[in-house]
């Protein structure tokens, strides 16, 4: 009985070694160099995770030791996952402003990823991002990156300069205040125009002979004003007791509601006071003909 363990011991050897009778031998293209894979009793190596033959095996690098396979239900196509995507790699993105400004870099959705102020380094996966760099009275800067081709954005921000129109009928002296009450700007004109930072201002207005007047204003906006003329001062109570009453000596001569008709202020005025001519006291101050005085 001795030569039968002999001759079957010798045949389960040879189909070991030239696989079994009816299993089509599989192929191991795909495989990469340096990673290991039992198939059918022989060793493969390979990197990341390979499907070969309907036989899905968990691949590892040579150094971890050898791996496990299971049969899967139906056969797929080889297929290999970069080890740099399976761990996430990132890459660096470095963002410097100027004067301290407010840094934030958005996804492709909009979301905030990182964010900072005056310097921002953020290791991100590959992709498009939006780099926003703001500073209050500054114009705000936005622009697309795609990662890992843009590594390093320096942004100098630049100051949001706006125009600030005033008119006038008359030449009037203009004196333009910031918030803070700090003089930024002067002139003596009818028609100005102020370069100024983005922001409120107070406006002062005065000229000789008419009512001082400030108003307020934002950069980049048009005011259209006028002021008043100072009202005239009222008669001294001497000439309103005259107006009242004119000299008695004066008579009362109708020569109409011309002043020039008259040959003396007190004439006029008897004459104003008895029949009412309304166009010879202009001012309506109850003192008629003031040109004849």
């Amino acid at each position: 009985m001795w030569w039968l363990v002999i001759f079957f011991g010798g045949l389960t050897w040879l189909l070991v070694r030239i696989g079994f009778p009816g299993r089509k031998r599989e192929t191991m293209r795909g495989v990469a160099k340096g990673a290991r894979m039992f198939v059918c009793g022989s060793l493969a190596t390979a990197t990341g995770l390979l499907t070969v033959g309907g036989i899905g095996a968990s691949l590892s690098p040579q150094t971890t030791g050898a791996t496990s396979a299971t049969p899967n239900a139906a056969a797929k196509p080889a297929q290999f996952l970069s080890p740099a995507v399976a761990r996430g790699k990132r890459y660096a993105l470095n963002v410097t402003a100027n004067l301290g400004a407010s840094i934030a870099v958005l996804d492709a959705n909009g979301q905030k990823v990182a964010s900072n102020s005056s310097q921002l380094s953020a290791a991100l996966p590959r992709g498009t991002y939006f780099v926003k760099v703001g500073l209050n009275t500054y114009k705000p800067f936005k622009r697309r990156v795609s990662i890992p081709e843009n590594k390093n954005l320096r942004v100098t921000l630049e100051q949001d300069l706006r125009v600030l129109s005033i008119s006038l009928p008359v030449k009037t002296g203009i004196i333009v205040y910031d918030q803070s009450g700090v003089q930024v700007a002067k002139t003596f004109a009818s028609r100005a125009n102020f370069k100024l930072v983005a922001g409120h201002y107070t406006v002062a207005l005065a000229r000789d002979g008419y009512v001082a007047k400030t108003v307020s204003a934002n950069a980049g906006t048009r005011v259209n004003t006028a002021l008043q003329r100072v009202p005239p001062p009222p008669p001294p109570p001497l000439l309103a007791a005259e107006a009242r009453d004119p000299e008695p000596s004066a008579r009362v001569v109708d020569r109409g509601g011309v002043c020039g008709n008259y040959g003396s202020w007190s004439e006029a005025q008897a004459a104003f006071l008895a029949y009412g001519y309304s166009r010879m006291d202009r001012d309506k101050d109850g003192v008629a003909c003031e040109s004849l005085r």
